[in-house]
Formats: C-alpha cells, sequence, structure tokens
C-alpha cells in the first residue's frame, strides 16, 4: 500500500525526523535498554559499508567474503531507504497509543537488520580487541580465545533476552480473542444483522464464522468495506438485504447512487425482526439515524430501535426493569468468557502489564468496560427518568451502581471519568430517597462471579457491598458517604465543567453539605 494508513487530517502528525527518533528509541528499549546494542548496530553498518567499498580485486570476485560484502552494502543502504522512505511517508498520529502500536510493527523488518547489524559489530569488536591483546599469541590459542569470547557473549545475550522477554512473549495461553468474538456471537439473537466497524471485532468474529462455522445464521457487514463503490458488486452475496443504492456514503454528498444508513436501515428494519445491531462508530454523520433511531446497550454491541416505538411506551426495552433484565442476558454469555481466571477458566480480561494500550488485546478490556458502564447508564436513566418509587426501580438502581463501582474497582484507570462519578452520584442520591428501602439491600445477579464472601462489610469494595446486598444496618449512611464522595470527585475533576449540568451538581452538593454541616454529624456518618 501507499503506508499512509490514517484516512483522517494528519496535518498535525509527527514528522519523518521524529518519527524515526522513535524508531531509534524502541530500538534501545527492545534491546533491554542497553546502550551498548545500538552502538554495536552502528559498528556493524560501518563495518559492512567499508567491506562494500574496499572490495577484493575483480580476479576474486568469486570468493564467499566478496559475495557477502556486497550483501552487506545492500543491507545497509536498504535499512537506510526503509526507514526515510516510510517515516516519510507514515501518517498515522503516533500521540494515540493503539496507533503507535500499529505503527511500531511496521520497524520489524528494520529491527531484523538493526540486530544483524549488531552482530556483525560484536564480531569484528571482539576479534579486533583479541587480535591486540593476543598479537604475540600463536594463532590457534588466539583464535580459541576469540570464539570462546563470541560463543559466551552470545549466549549472555540470549539469557538476558529470555529473563527479559520470555513472560510477555509467551503468548501459549492467549485466548483473549477468541473468548472476545465468542462472547459477542452468542450473546446475539438467532438471524441477527450485525454491522460491525472495529478492525479486531470484525476479524475475529468473521474468523469464526468463517472458519469455524459459528454462529453462521447471524449475517455480519463490515460498515468501512460497505462504503466503497466497489461495493456493488458484492452485493449479489446478502440475497436478503436490500442495499437502497451502490454502497454506503455520506448524506451530505452529491452522490446520487449511494444510500446512508438511515437509508439501509428504513429498507431493512421490518424484514430483520430478530434485531439489527451494531458494533463501533458510523462511518459518517446521519442527522436522520439520529432523528429515527435509537441504540440500546446489548452487551458488547449496541441494538438498533426506531426511536418511535421506543418512545411510545410500549417497547419492552422502554421500561427500566424490562431493560435491566432483557439486557443481562447477553452480560451472563458475555461474562462466561470474561471472569477472573481460576483453575476452571484460563483467561479473564488481559492483564495490562502483558497487553499494554498498544496491543489490540487491549481494546478488549476497553470494550469490556465501556459497554459494561453503558449498560448501568442506560438503566440508571430509564430508572430515574421514570419515577418510580418500587422495589422493582430499588433492584435498578442498585444494580446500575453496583457495575459502575464494579467498574472503578476493576479498571479505575480508564473508567473514573466525570459522567460516571456523576451519574454514581445521581444513584446512591436516588437510593437513599427510596421509601421502600430501610435495612436490606436488594439481592442483585452475581453476573461477574464476583468472590462476595471474602471479606466483612466495611473492608469490603464497594461493588461487593452493593453486589451483596441483604441486611446493613448502615447502608444508608454508607450510601450517602458515597454520594458526597462521587460528587465531591466529580467536582474536582477535569473536564467536569463541560458538563451540562455541573451547576446544577455543584447547587445541590453545596446545599447537601451546608445542611449537614449545621445539623450536626458530616454526611454518611452516625
Amino acid at each position: 500500500g501507499t503506508l499512509r494508513l490514517y484516512s483522517g487530517n494528519d496535518d498535525g502528525s509527527e514528522g519523518a525526523w521524529e518519527r524515526i527518533g522513535l524508531y531509534a528509541q524502541d530500538f534501545i528499549v527492545a534491546s533491554g535498554n542497553n546502550l551498548f546494542v545500538p552502538v554495536f548496530s552502528v559498528v556493524g553498518m560501518g563495518v559492512m559499508l567499508i567491506t562494500a567499498v574496499r572490495r577484493p580485486a575483480r580476479s576474486s570476485l568469486a570468493s564467499g567474503s566478496t559475495a557477502l560484502s556486497g550483501v552487506g552494502g545492500v543491507l545497509v543502504v536498504s535499512h537506510v531507504c526503509y526507514l526515510v522512505v516510510f517515516h516519510s511517508l507514515a501518517n498515522l498520529p503516533l500521540s494515540n497509543p493503539l496507533l503507535f502500536g500499529i505503527h511500531k510493527r511496521f520497524w520489524l523488518h528494520p529491527h531484523i537488520l538493526s540486530f544483524l547489524f549488531t552482530g556483525v559489530g560484536i564480531n569484528y569488536t571482539l576479534h579486533s580487541v583479541t587480535d591486540l591483546l593476543f598479537k604475540h599469541t600463536p594463532t590457534i590459542i588466539s583464535n580459541r580465545v576469540k570464539t570462546g569470547l563470541v560463543v559466551t557473549f552470545a549466549l549472555i545475550s540470549l539469557a538476558n533476552s529470555y529473563w527479559r522477554h520470555f513472560r510477555v512473549s509467551d503468548q501459549s495461553d492467549n485466548n483473549y480473542f477468541h473468548n472476545y468474538a465468542k462472547g459477542i456471537l452468542e450473546a446475539l439473537p438467532t438471524g441477527a444483522l450485525f454491522f460491525i466497524n472495529y478492525d479486531q471485532q470484525w476479524t475475529s468474529v468473521r474468523y469464526f464464522q468463517q472458519c469455524e462455522d459459528v454462529r453462521t445464521d447471524i449475517t455480519s457487514i463490515n460498515l468501512s468495506m460497505m462504503s466503497y463503490p466497489w461495493w456493488k458488486t458484492k452485493k449479489v452475496l446478502y440475497p436478503h438485504i436490500t442495499f437502497p443504492g451502490t454502497h454506503y456514503t455520506n448524506s451530505n454528498r452529491d452522490d446520487n447512487t449511494g444510500f446512508t444508513f438511515y437509508q439501509l436501515l428504513e429498507s431493512n428494519y421490518h424484514s430483520h425482526p430478530e434485531g439489527i445491531f451494531v458494533g463501533g462508530r458510523l462511518n459518517y454523520p446521519d442527522a436522520e439515524y439520529n432523528a429515527n433511531y435509537i441504540e440500546i446497550p446489548h452487551g458488547m454491541t449496541r441494538r438498533i430501535v426506531k426511536r418511535n416505538q421506543y418512545d411510545s411506551s410500549n417497547h419492552p426495552l422502554s421500561k427500566h426493569d424490562s431493560f435491566r433484565r432483557e439486557s443481562l442476558r447477553p452480560w451472563r454469555v458475555i461474562s462466561r468468557y470474561h471472569q477472573r481466571p481460576s483453575e476452571q477458566r484460563s483467561n479473564g480480561l488481559p492483564p495490562l502489564d502483558m497487553y499494554p494500550p498498544e496491543t489490540w488485546e487491549w481494546t478488549i478490556t476497553r470494550e469490556f468496560f465501556d459497554h459494561l458502564i453503558a449498560r448501568a447508564s442506560h438503566l440508571l436513566d430509564l430508572t430515574t427518568r421514570q419515577q418510580q418509587n418500587t422495589k422493582h426501580a430499588v433492584t435498578s438502581l442498585v444494580e446500575a451502581a453496583a457495575w459502575m463501582e464494579y467498574a472503578l474497582d476493576n479498571d479505575a484507570e480508564k473508567s473514573a471519568t466525570p459522567a460516571l462519578m456523576k451519574n454514581l452520584g445521581i444513584a446512591y442520591m436516588n437510593l437513599v430517597r427510596q421509601p421502600h428501602v430501610t435495612r436490606r439491600l436488594p439481592a442483585i445477579d452475581n453476573v461477574f462471579d464476583i468472590d462476595l464472601d471474602s471479606a466483612d462489610f466495611r473492608s469490603s469494595s464497594n461493588s461487593v457491598i452493593l453486589f451483596r446486598g441483604g441486611e446493613r444496618a448502615d447502608w444508608k449512611a454508607w450510601a450517602s458517604q458515597r454520594w458526597s464522595e462521587c460528587w465531591k470527585e466529580f467536582l474536582e475533576m477535569d473536564g467536569a465543567r463541560k458538563d451540562e449540568s455541573y451547576r446544577q451538581v455543584k447547587k445541590i452538593y453545596n446545599q447537601v453539605m451546608k445542611s449537614a454541616r449545621s445539623s450536626g454529624p458530616a454526611v454518611g456518618r452516625g
């Protein structure tokens, strides 16, 4: 390809020299942070270039050393050309860790050559040193010393690499994308239509469908692939889908042959009663789609529902209690594949120390918690908007809070956003106001298989307290304390002022805290 992989605006992207500098930095890290490796690599490149230039006379061109010297010169030149040409053309923004990880995979080839040069440099240096130190020693002895030094150095380097990198490089138990794809597919209803716009989601789902015949009843389509004009030649592969044009396009374009996502849904919504689902973002803004359809959290995907059906209150997912029960079904499936490791389950979510943000596995954890929070937030929104003071409302509030606390307990670095802290405060505020709860918290489904018996009430994490439920004499005081903690943190977070409800939250928080101080004990105590 062109190596210009980023399709967005790359005006602010890094330049060639900055990218080359990052390559050099990564080479040092890949070498175990040992500066002698890049030093020997540069020495090796110099040796190979000098050897290529100072080739023996034409009469000895057939010798192996001459042939090798010629190859060495070609390798050095190709290495430099690769670094300059690739980094001049590459345009992925390296400020994004995942895109940086994709960019780094293009460094595998120059890394191989760099380590080859390192070997040449080490060999040359050791031979030069031994020639200098043992110049008066018989040749047979000096040669044995050279061989011993080279072998010893090589073994030490291999042992060091093994010790540093084996755990991270050991992928023998890496079933994360297997679990990810199976969790998505098995959570969808029979005959579903599934639009995908995540690379990792598309490749893993299609692998299981095409190679292992898993859930072939589901029709999966890649939104980005559908946006190319050549898609018109692929429409015959989907005879049960009506395409109102040649390919998926932007509604603002003058291309009358294409179709928008809204038009595609209008042509297929009623012919797919099993449900239409989407993973990832749409390629283009679509005002008609936003005005006429709503996306409902469904496991690690989103279910698309006509807005007029949903707003009429006749849709089963428009009620908080029915949504709570229905949306638990896909999560029971997903949790089987993403629970914590144990003797019975080899894999939980990918550990961060092995899979940092530049790896694809990291995106699984990100998606897991993003969708988990989306489900909890939607449940909270339904419950508070419908303003029902019932036992079912209490259960929905407790479950929404428990799921958000679970995200904080297990993914605090990314999940602790202003939106989450605000919503947690709303959940606790509404819980405390509920008249149907005195001392007992309702039991909720322990879908994540949390160990609820390992700690007492006061030493447990917040999510454990909510998932466990039961008789708690001081639960309202605890919930009040959590409300004040969450909203206090929200008000102090970067970006909170951009929230449209920031002033209202601040006003309520200040009023309650002022009232609590004037009446005696602080909120949550006693």
